[in-house]
């Protein structure tokens, strides 16, 4: 079984609140427009959910929490 980088470097830093703990992936910015085409800077945050990897319960987002189901029904 490979370990993602990000869950051994968990266990030595702290990760941030708004980061899936096996990809990495944190927020994205975009530019929201009104009717009048005035801009605005929004953050889009992943859609992170408590699920168990190796026996540690860590935040993911469902992208890797869907990959790691399918990995695991193959073999």
């Amino acid at each position: 079984m490979t370990v993602s980088i990000y869950i051994i470097l968990n266990t030595l830093y702290p990760p941030m609140p708004r980061m899936c703990a096996v990809c990495g992936k944190t927020y994205s910015r975009t530019i929201k427009r009104s009717h009048s085409m005035r801009p605005s800077i929004v953050r889009l945050l992943p859609n992170l959910q408590y699920a168990v990897f190796d026996g540690q319960r860590l935040k993911a987002c469902t992208r890797c929490i869907k990959s790691r189901s399918k990995t695991l029904v193959r073999g």
